[in-house]
């Protein structure tokens, strides 16, 4: 059971380098140290639960459409509460509207959406 156990938290690692990869970013937290980015480690806690754990992979492409279908529901049909409650792509279209009109946008701003 435990090498069971180092064998997912490795991969678990190999995801999270993978994914920061393929965000092009640098700053990647090392697994089980949930301080040090708390976004990455949320995506990855809901990943793992809503897609990882509810199907078992036979080959890397069964693999790479379900988690693309899951990627594409997640970022286009999905509220985030830390983006004033819209999907991701609702959020960067409202961002690119805001920028061609000249105004600063945040989702922490209370007026963001007035």
């Amino acid at each position: 059971m435990k090498d069971w156990r180092e064998r997912e938290r490795f991969e678990i690692g190999r995801v999270t380098l993978a994914i920061s990869k393929l965000l092009k970013r640098n700053d990647a937290c090392v697994p089980g140290k949930t301080n040090e980015n708390a976004y990455i480690e949320s995506f990855n806690g809901k990943f793992r639960d809503e897609c990882l754990n509810e199907h078992w992979f036979v080959t890397m492409a069964q693999a790479r459409r379900i988690i693309e279908a899951w990627r594409i529901e997640y970022n286009t049909e999905r509220t985030h509460s830390s983006l004033a409650n819209l999907t991701p792509q609702e959020f960067a279209e409202e961002c690119l509207a805001r920028r061609e009109d000249g105004v600063s946008s945040t989702a922490d701003s209370k007026s963001w959406r007035d």
